[in-house]
């Protein structure tokens, strides 16, 4: 469930000031990134993975993880050949944020 802007609805977001939010929405823009990557073909992870941090990094403070893994067992897997998810841990400014999207 996400908030209107495309945020992960989540009780962390009442620490973030306006401009960390603001800035919290490059999780959801690097996820989206790689799934637009899935949705034309793409299929190498390393490929998805530097396509979403090209849209988290410098925006946010620190990434604590981006995985691809498979969507029913959570293995990591180098190729997108069945359901997988994206999940992304990053700090924004004192706040631990987390996403995840499906891909494939």
């Amino acid at each position: 469930v996400r908030e209107p802007d495309g945020l992960a609805l989540s009780s962390r977001n009442a620490y973030l000031s306006a401009s960390d939010r603001q800035r919290a929405g490059a999780l959801f823009a690097g996820l989206s990134a790689a799934k637009a990557l899935v949705d034309k073909g793409e299929r190498r992870v390393s490929v998805l993975l530097d396509a979403a941090v090209a849209e988290i990094a410098g925006r946010v403070d620190r990434i604590d993880y981006l995985e691809v893994r498979a969507a029913d067992d959570l293995k990591p897997i180098e190729t997108i050949d069945r359901p997988a998810v994206m999940l992304v841990a990053a700090f924004v400014g004192g706040t631990r944020l987390i996403d995840n999207l499906r891909l494939g």
